[in-house]
């Protein structure tokens, strides 16, 4: 009868385990991020009487929850391309209205400032058609003028969502490192049980990293996580958490990035709303990088040329001059023929802007210096310009570094007040 009574309260009692479980599950049915607990069931040791095993009843092996590793780490990944997309996408967007608007982009601009141009050609000695060049450039100088404001306001903006990221990530990285902490402290942590509700809250949180910048995560024996970003440096380390900073890039407090201990890992990272940034950041806006796909990209790709717009050849226009930047825009341009087409575009509005000074000063000559010159498209335009307009363009030894050489030069020769 003991025995009787002893399996019976067994089952009595593992099944109210169950159903405390059942009732956990239906109560956390609507919590974000919950993984559902199953009891596991297993006989209790049998008693030997009378020459035989006697069932002794039922117990608790473990609870545990529902949860798959690989589904979990490809959700991470799945979060992070997708905030990385948006992020890029959205800026991308942005920067394309701005540029390619068909009333206030810089291919509307162009196209009349250059139909202006043709017009002058076709008459040069009218003072009106003068005029209406000379207020067209002025316009796309505005144009430009305005553009560039816009383009730094969201250059600015870039860098706050940066900086928030930074913050967002530092946040939840000290929190996984918190949970790492209180999960393997936990009561019998140290014989493989661990607390499934704080694993819960451990994996909702590198949800939440995910969104902000791609990871990968080391699952340890003691049941703490370490998290790695980009590509390997390490953010969490058990109950350690190595902080991002935002700091300045190679060119100065304009250039920002993401740094760690010191060191520029802006380049190194990828996936998450972190990741979209810095693909606008540091991506295709720096200048060694545009430099180097553009020399590879297809203007025909992207520009429309006088001789897509006109059958008959004007004696002072070259065919394969541009009408209007990205205005011939293909659905396969590639990267590089997007960046050739902005290269193109920035060196004619500089061209387009030289010409306007020296009509101002009645000057024939311009000095060149800058990172622009030393691109392999600046002489084909500059070229160009000297032969539309008579301006005779220099581009001196050591032009990049030019400006800083003449202030020193100044500098050395200023004589010393009396």
């Amino acid at each position: 009868m003991v025995n009787a009574f002893n399996t019976s309260l067994s089952g009595l009692l593992a099944f109210q385990r169950a159903l405390s479980t059942t009732s956990h599950n239906i109560a956390n049915a609507a919590t974000d991020g919950y993984s559902r607990q199953r009891v596991n069931l297993g006989t209790m040791p049998p008693q030997f009487w009378g020459g035989n095993h006697l069932g002794a009843g039922v117990r608790v092996n473990s609870i545990e929850r529902v949860y798959d590793q690989f589904l979990g780490n490809e959700v991470r990944s799945g979060l992070a391309g997708k905030a990385r997309l948006e992020t890029f996408h959205g800026l991308a967007a942005r920067t394309g209205d701005l540029l390619g608007s068909d009333t206030r982009g810089l291919s509307a601009g162009m196209q009349e400032f250059f139909s202006s141009v043709q017009a002058l050609a076709n008459d040069p000695s009218s003072i009106p058609v003068r005029q209406a060049m000379l207020g067209e450039a002025g316009a796309l100088t505005q144009r430009i003028t305005s553009m560039d404001g816009r383009l730094a306001e969201m250059g600015r903006e870039v860098s706050q969502r940066v900086e928030a990221s930074v913050d967002r990530i530092n946040s939840l990285g000290q929190g996984i490192a918190d949970l790492n902490q209180r999960i393997t402290s936990a009561p019998g942590a140290a014989s493989g049980s661990l607390p499934a509700d704080l694993l819960d809250q451990r994996d909702r949180l590198l949800a939440q990293l995910s969104e902000q910048i791609d990871v990968s995560v080391d699952q340890l024996d003691s049941g703490a996580v370490n998290v790695y970003i980009g590509t390997g440096q390490s953010l969490v380390l058990n109950i350690d958490v190595n902080e991002l900073d935002v700091g300045n890039g190679a060119f100065g407090p304009t250039d920002q990035t993401v740094m760690q201990g010191g060191a520029d890992i802006g380049r190194q990272l990828s996936g998450g709303t972190l990741g979209g940034l810095c693909r606008k950041l540091v991506g295709m806006e720096r200048f060694g990088q545009i430099k180097k796909l553009a020399e590879s990209g297809d203007l025909n790709q992207v520009d429309l040329t006088m001789k897509d717009i006109t059958v008959h050849a004007a004696p002072t226009l070259d065919p394969d001059m541009t009408a209007a930047n990205f205005g011939n825009l293909a659905e396969d341009a590639t990267p590089a023929d997007l960046a050739a087409g902005v290269v193109n575009l920035v060196l004619q509005a500089i061209g387009t802007m030289t010409v306007l000074a020296c009509q101002c000063c009645d000057s024939k000559t311009v000095v060149l210096t800058g990172s622009m010159t030393t691109l392999p498209q600046a002489v084909t335009n500059f070229q160009l310009f000297e032969k539309l307009y008579g301006i005779h363009y220099i581009i001196p030894e050591n032009a990049t570094f030019a400006t800083a050489i003449g202030a020193g030069l100044c500098s050395l020769q200023k004589k010393p007040e009396a």
